[in-house]
């Protein structure tokens, strides 16, 4: 093969190389491309996903903050266990958005008194629900009904048992807390079979507070007593039928209620219940005084309730009774104003209804109620007419 035929050769040879390795290089920035597309893509769908993930705060329910990582009741340990990423559920017992599991959490019913000298209360404000009525001597005295994760370190000053607070806590098929008793309420509770708790008997649970004087000096805390609930009860849900809850109303619709006046038979025990319409929320006063906590938490609601019901005066010592079935008329306070309608619970074993005068259900705001029992005669004082 002479000179010239062999570089001819060599040059077609090196030609087919270049040629191959300009099309590797092709096919590899190709590949590069392609590979880099399909990150783009992943990237996106994994955001896209984790936006929609379950458990977010959902939209159009206003007053409520996204909630991470709570805990709930577990059966049987009576501590509370963590719940990562639930969904959020509406709160059996008073509405509010919470995460799954802790939606229905079994009832605790406490007796909580306000006798001048047991004040200032604890874990009060914490309570889901609150009935205030007069025991006896003009003085009046609270069933604070908790449904909640919410560690409450102290619950008090806990004191004695009456019959119609019983039915009150019966409704919610609630654990009834209480330091002793009349006659008659730890009568009621041996016969009705009522699920109680009392001090006497069950010293551990609670615990009395030296620095107080007794008997305003007994207490106890969320950890206790759902403790002994669960763990010596074997408690299961609580069962009840929930009121009727709704969102709040935006600003622009609320109204201008400034007070309620709620009367008791001793001037110390007249409440006012001023509202507050940018937080649409009503705060507790005794005249110039806010009715707080020990540690200085507010205690606020809702929605107030007032209903008018029988009193009636059972013994020698005073002690009073109200009627609890049947039906009344109530006043509902929420949004800044007051409608009237009626309360209705035709046995002692069932759930307190509410309506409107139209007979329309009452539709309550998420968040803390609390229940004003007075006698049929009772007025209460409205700095604004009652809304149609």
């Amino acid at each position: 093969m002479d000179k010239a035929t062999l570089k001819i050769k060599i040059d077609s040879a090196l030609n087919t190389l270049r040629n191959l390795f300009d099309w590797r290089k092709k096919y590899l920035w190709l590949l590069a491309i392609v590979l880099f597309a399909c990150a783009i893509i992943s990237l996106t769908l994994a955001a896209l996903s984790l936006k929609h993930e379950p458990g977010r705060q959902p939209e159009g329910r206003s007053g409520q903050e996204e909630t991470s990582a709570v805990s709930g009741w577990a059966e049987g340990s009576g501590q509370a266990q963590v719940a990562s990423s639930a969904p959020l559920m509406v709160r059996k017992i008073d509405g509010v958005l919470v995460p799954e599991g802790q939606d229905d959490l079994p009832v605790i019913a406490v007796m909580i008194e306000n006798h001048i000298a047991s004040r200032p209360p604890a874990g009060l404000s914490k309570a889901n629900i609150v009935y205030e009525a007069e025991a006896e001597g003009g003085i009046t005295r609270f069933l604070a009904i908790y449904s909640t994760n919410e560690k409450i370190d102290r619950i008090g000053p806990i004191r004695s048992a009456r019959p119609y607070y019983i039915d009150w806590a019966r409704e919610y098929g609630a654990l009834y807390v209480h330091c002793g008793g009349s006659p008659d309420a730890l009568a009621k509770i041996w016969h009705d079979g009522i699920l109680d708790l009392n001090e006497f008997y069950h010293a551990a649970v609670f615990w009395r507070d030296k620095s107080r004087s007794a008997p305003h000096n007994v207490f106890s805390s969320s950890e206790k007593l759902y403790g002994y609930y669960i763990q010596e009860l074997k408690g299961e849900k609580s069962q009840y039928d929930p009121w009727t809850y709704k969102d709040e109303e935006p600003p622009e619709n609320r109204d201008n209620e400034d007070k309620i006046g709620i009367p008791a038979s001793k001037s110390d025990y007249s409440v006012e219940w001023k509202y507050d319409r940018t937080g649409n929320l009503y705060a507790r006063w005794y005249g110039s005084t806010r009715h707080a906590d020990e540690d200085g938490a507010p205690i606020t609601a809702k929605n107030v309730v007032a209903i008018f019901t029988s009193k009636s005066v059972v013994d020698d010592e005073g002690r009073l009774n109200f009627k609890t079935t049947g039906s009344g008329k109530a006043l509902f306070c929420l949004d800044g104003s007051c409608r009237e309608g009626f309360w209705s619970k035709p046995a002692a074993k069932g759930r307190t209804e509410f309506t409107y005068r139209d007979k329309a259900t009452v539709r309550l705001n998420s968040g803390a109620t609390w229940i004003e029992v007075l006698p049929a005669w009772a007025d209460v004082n409205l700095t604004t007419t009652i809304a149609d």
